[in-house]
């Protein structure tokens, strides 16, 4: 996903990847809604405050430890399954 990248290499953290926020437009995704989002300082830069959606958060934000950039990935992850299988990986109603 070259929106992902894009904002690994900038350092920014979108902090609230979903499938909501992919926009698809003639085949070309984009990522929206950066009201979440924070510019990072270092690369691993450590965040500590709980944003986001619930089920795509990753286990450090859930467990309110610190977090990195790499929670996006997470997030990312999730999308993908979600993708290929239909459903999340787990079951939830909020």
């Amino acid at each position: 996903m070259k929106g992902s990248k894009y904002l690994q290499m900038n350092g920014i953290i979108h902090r609230d990847l979903k499938p909501a926020n992919i926009l698809i437009k003639n085949g070309v995704c984009k990522i929206s809604d950066f009201g979440f989002a924070k510019s990072l300082d270092e690369e691993n830069a450590v965040m500590k405050s709980i944003v986001g959606t619930p089920l795509y958060m990753s286990p450090q934000i859930l467990k309110r430890t610190k977090y990195t950039a790499k929670s996006d990935i997470w997030s990312i992850g999730l999308i993908y399954y979600e993708m290929l299988h239909g459903k999340t990986p787990w079951p939830a109603n909020n």
